[in-house]
């Protein structure tokens, strides 16, 4: 159970859907072929890319987390 205002609820929600986006848009970028253009191996592209899929899943689970007020 949330100790948190209605209001308070909105702003985080609000929070939370700007940060999944950004990091959508972030994994998009790196998805791209020409974003691993110029990088000295594989170890760094799978890196990145494994980064930024795991800040959208992070991102997700507290998006829920957060409609469901077990925050």
């Amino acid at each position: 159970m949330s100790t948190r205002r209605p209001d308070s609820t909105d702003g985080e929600r609000k929070l939370a859907v700007a940060r999944l986006r950004t990091a959508v848009a972030e994994r998009s970028r790196l998805h791209r072929p020409e974003a691993t253009q110029g990088k000295r191996n594989n170890v760094d592209e799978s890196a990145s890319l494994r980064a930024a899929d795991d800040a959208v899943a992070a991102r997700k689970r507290w998006l829920e987390a957060v409609d469901h007020g077990d925050y």
